[in-house]
C-alpha cells in the first residue's frame, strides 16, 4: 500500500515568509470578502520571548508562470489591485509574547467591481533596516556587532464582487521521479475573471479502483497559464511503478471545499 503525503502550499502560495523563519503566527491565512462577508478579522500572535512592533501594510505580488511569486508595489494601483477596495486597522501594532491582536479588514466601494481583484496583508518588523546592531564584545578588546534578521509575513486578500464566470482545465500531466520524491506536473489554465484556490490529489489507479499517492492542497493561480510542480512521496519508500494515474483538481472556496468544482487528468507511466 502506497504511504501518502498530504503537501500544505499555504507556506509557499498563501503564506509568503519573507526570511527563514517567521516569528508570528497569523490565521486565518487567506482572507475572501464578498456582498455576503463584507468584513474579516485576522489574529495575530508573537511567538518570541520579546515585544515586537509590526507595521501592517498592503502589497501587490505578481506571479510567473512557475507559480513564484515577487512584490510588486508598483502594481499597488492596477486593476487587479484590491488595494483600493480595503480599510484596514491599526497599521502598526506593538505584540507582546503570546498576546492575540486582531486586525480588521472591511471591503468598500463593491459596487464598482467587475472582476475578482487581490493584494496582500504585508506585516513587518517596525525597524526597516532589519538591523539589530547588539553590540558584543569578543574579549580581544575590539567591538563587534551581531546582525539579528527580523521577518515579513503577508497574506492574501481575495475581493469577488458575487457569482462571476470562471473556469479551468488542466494539462500536460506527468509523473515523475526527481530529487528522491515522485512528484507530479501539471499545467493550470484559468478562463473568467476569477482567481483559482484548490487542491491536487494524485491517485494510482486500478481500473475504475483509485489508491491515494498523495495531495497538494491550498493551490492558487492569479494567472491565466501557470505551471504546478510538487513532491508527493518518498521514491525509496514508493517507487513509481507502470500504470495510469489520475490527478484531481478541486477548485472551491476556502470555506466550502466540498462543493467545488473537479477537474480531471490522466497519465499513463511506462
Amino acid at each position: 500500500m502506497l504511504n501518502f503525503k498530504v503537501i500544505n502550499t499555504f507556506l509557499l502560495f498563501t503564506v509568503f515568509v519573507i526570511n527563514a523563519h517567521a516569528n508570528i503566527q497569523i490565521f486565518p491565512t487567506r482572507v475572501n470578502l464578498s456582498p455576503t462577508e463584507k468584513t474579516a478579522t485576522v489574529s495575530i500572535r508573537l511567538r518570541s520571548d520579546k515585544p515586537q512592533t509590526f507595521r501592517i501594510s498592503t502589497m501587490f505580488y505578481q506571479m510567473a508562470y512557475d507559480g513564484s511569486v515577487t512584490q510588486r508595489p508598483q502594481l499597488a494601483r492596477s486593476a487587479e489591485s484590491a488595494a483600493s477596495y480595503i480599510r484596514f486597522s491599526p497599521k502598526r501594532v506593538q505584540l507582546r509574547p503570546n498576546v492575540e491582536q486582531v486586525v480588521r479588514i472591511r471591503v468598500k466601494n463593491l459596487s464598482k467591481l467587475k472582476r475578482e481583484v487581490r493584494t496582500h496583508l504585508y506585516f513587518r518588523p517596525s525597524d526597516p533596516s532589519n538591523l539589530d546592531l547588539a553590540k558584543k564584545n569578543p574579549g580581544n578588546g575590539k567591538s563587534a556587532f551581531e546582525l539579528k534578521a527580523q521577518v515579513a509575513v503577508a497574506i492574501p486578500i481575495i475581493i469577488s464582487p458575487g457569482k462571476i464566470k470562471k473556469d479551468f482545465s488542466l494539462k500536460n500531466f506527468k509523473v515523475f521521479v526527481g530529487d528522491g520524491e515522485v512528484k507530479f506536473k501539471v499545467h493550470l489554465e484559468k478562463k473568467g475573471n476569477g482567481f483559482l484556490y484548490g487542491d491536487f490529489t494524485v491517485y494510482k489507479m486500478d481500473g475504475s479502483k483509485k489508491t491515494l499517492v498523495g495531495m497538494a492542497k491550498g493551490v492558487s493561480s492569479y494567472i491565466p497559464k501557470r505551471e504546478a510542480l510538487y513532491g508527493l512521496v518518498s521514491s525509496q519508500r514508493n517507487p513509481l511503478t507502470k500504470g495510469r494515474y489520475r490527478l484531481e483538481f478541486n477548485e472551491h472556496s476556502q470555506s466550502k471545499p466540498e462543493k467545488g468544482n473537479v477537474k480531471s487528468i490522466d497519465y499513463v507511466f511506462k
